[in-house]
């Protein structure tokens, strides 16, 4: 019995723990969101924190004119805490309980109850035989209790069951409330960053105005001083002829004729001029537009599968998921969606190939802006965006100051283009013609673009080519172990650049230097076997996630390239995979043009 009862005291400590000091409640006080803290912990928090916010969700509350105190009791709380403590020390209670040897009759007071009616199941006195049961089958109280002790220990058990099955429920909701809690604070955060980036691009246009009002000032300043200066050497001109003119007829008590020819030429010169001085100037005017602000993003309400209790149900947890997108061209639909990245703040870029745009959207699938993919300074005004100043996004990667670098081309030429996280164009990398897709990783640890580059029709070689961010062509890797055709890139914590092979059907491994480390998979479609393997990246552990577009699944390998698992949620034909700073892992299918982001896999 004490073993159980401290069994069900493990099963729910965290339910009835304070979350501050981390022991079972202690006069357990409930806040206006509804979460419970010991009344000394709550004490202990108000006395140190301005403005007041529910230690767990930030939720602000003020207290009631009593303090900490008045607030509301939770007596369901205190209540099992009770028990719990009760429970765990069965004998001190004992010794408070003195139960008698035989109970009384409640219908004869006075009389023993000694007997059992198998009738009635009953306790019976002698009285009660003798009135009310008379007839019946009866037994002693003593072979009575033993007879039903086993049905009494089946319900004891079966009791138990009950628990345990609303202690998993209980364990349910508190994942499910950890699930919400993160997914409020993503929301929030995309939020944030919408409204940052926003400002950012106000503040970059009004940083611009301004320098264009200061220019123009400056300008305005330099002809004035120009003018100061001119008028001040005709004045000291002129009035340093009037002074030796002066001079001369007071020492000599006449003029000199040269003098009076000068000072009659100097003065007959600019004595028309005064009112020749522009009255005019060039300044710079604001002039308003009526522009609508557009609004940051819509908070939508999504049904999204919360985690379920392994506890409850011996099914295999669903893998909880959201997909969006479709084939189209309005905003949140694809054509062709190549490649994707994630954002240390979690927002979810991808490439648009068939619309020429690179999309943004939240991890719940929420779409908050999109830039079409320009090449040229020009081709960021929309109305001046044609068809020869846009290239086909074919694949994205972030850098580590949170820009984005896009491969793609036109009908003429290959690019590596830089843009902000809202589109604006920051540099351009012209790649050499090849006609071939390219993909792109970023190295943050040494801050280099690393593109694929396949030429060659009839018999293809692939290299990776490590540019700099200016543009400078650093070196090429692999080229000695003849990949015909290179797929996706991706670089792990450490460094190290995974490449998938379209024909070989496997995945190198290298070294920042080149050095081959390892090369696994192999054309097939067993376990640890791939066909034409698309996106790759990697997660917290070291695994190696790898879009296996020809076997239409996602494979898991470890560190090393030994085989895991399928992600068997993933539908449609997989081509590029992302991980999310929270282990999110995110896949885009090319058949039904569609991203999938899988909160757990």
């Amino acid at each position: 019995m004490a073993a159980m009862s401290q069994s069900l005291g493990e099963q729910i400590h965290e339910e009835l723990s304070c979350s501050i000091c981390l022991e079972l409640f202690t006069r357990p006080k409930v806040l206006p969101c509804q979460h419970t803290f010991c009344q000394d912990c709550l004490q202990d928090h108000v006395e140190v924190r301005t403005p007041l916010e529910c230690p767990n969700c930030r939720q602000p509350f003020s207290l009631p004119p009593g303090g900490v105190p008045a607030l509301p009791d939770n007596h369901l709380v205190a209540s099992l805490c009770g028990r719990i403590i009760k429970q765990s020390f069965p004998s001190s209670i004992d010794k408070k309980r003195q139960p008698t040897s035989s109970e009384q009759c409640s219908f004869h007071p006075g009389e023993q109850l000694s007997l059992y009616c198998e009738e009635c199941t009953v306790q019976l006195c002698m009285t009660c035989l003798d009135e009310a049961h008379r007839g019946h089958s009866t037994m002693s109280l003593k072979r009575a209790s033993q007879e039903r002790r086993a049905s009494v220990q089946t319900l004891i058990g079966e009791g138990r069951d009950v628990i345990e099955t609303y202690c998993g429920l209980l364990r349910d909701l508190r994942d499910k409330e950890k699930f919400l809690t993160d997914q409020k604070t993503l929301t929030e955060s995309s939020i944030h960053v919408a409204f940052n980036q926003t400002v950012q691009m106000l503040t970059e246009n009004r940083n611009g105005l301004l320098a264009k009002v200061e220019q123009r000032y400056t300008l305005n300043m330099e002809t004035i001083q120009g003018q100061r200066d001119d008028i001040l050497s005709t004045v000291s001109e002129i009035s340093a002829a009037c002074d030796n003119a002066e001079v001369t007829m007071q020492q000599k008590g006449r003029t000199s004729f040269d003098q009076e020819i000068g000072l009659k030429r100097l003065v007959g010169k600019y004595k028309g001029r005064a009112g020749q001085h522009p009255t005019e100037a060039k300044v710079a005017v604001f002039q308003t537009v009526e522009v609508k602000v557009p609004p940051l993003g819509f908070v939508t309400v999504q049904s999204i599968s919360l985690p379920d209790s392994q506890g409850v149900s011996k099914d295999p947890p669903r893998t909880q998921s959201v997909k969006f997108g479709g084939r189209g061209s309005d905003q949140g639909k694809f054509d062709r969606p190549h490649g994707v990245t994630v954002s240390k703040d979690g927002l979810v870029f991808v490439s648009d190939y068939g619309n020429e745009r690179i999309q943004c959207f939240n991890l719940q699938g929420t779409f908050l802006h999109q830039f079409p993919t320009v090449v040229s300074v020009q081709g960021v005004f929309k109305s001046l965006v044609t068809a020869k100043q846009r290239m086909k996004p074919e694949d994205l990667s972030m850098d580590r100051d949170g820009n984005l670098w896009v491969v793609g081309s036109d009908n003429s030429a290959e690019y590596a283009v830089q843009y902000s996280p809202r589109g604006k164009l920051l540099t351009k990398i012209d790649l050499k013609r090849t006609g071939r897709q390219r993909k792109i990783a970023i190295d943050t640890i040494r801050n280099n673009v690393i593109i694929t580059e396949t030429s060659g029709s009839m018999s293809p070689q692939g290299v990776l080519c490590v540019y700099r961010p200016d543009g400078t062509l650093e070196r090429t890797l692999g080229g000695q172990h003849k990949m015909a055709r290179p797929e996706y890139i991706s670089v792990n914590k450490g460094g190290h650049i995974f490449v998938s092979h379209f024909m070989a059907s496997c995945v190198y491994v290298f070294r920042e230097d080149g050095h081959m480390l390892s090369v696994f998979g192999g054309e097939g479609s067993r376990e640890g076997e791939l066909k034409y393997p698309g996106g790759i990246c990697t997660d917290s552990s070291g695994n190696i996630i790898v879009a296996d577009k020809g076997n239409k699944n996602v494979a898991v390998f470890d560190r090393t390239g030994n085989f895991l698992r399928y992600i068997t949620s993933v539908e449609g034909r997989p081509v590029a995979v992302a991980m999310a700073p929270k282990g999110q892992l995110v896949v885009t299918d090319d058949i039904h043009n569609t991203v999938t982001i899988l909160y757990s896999y």
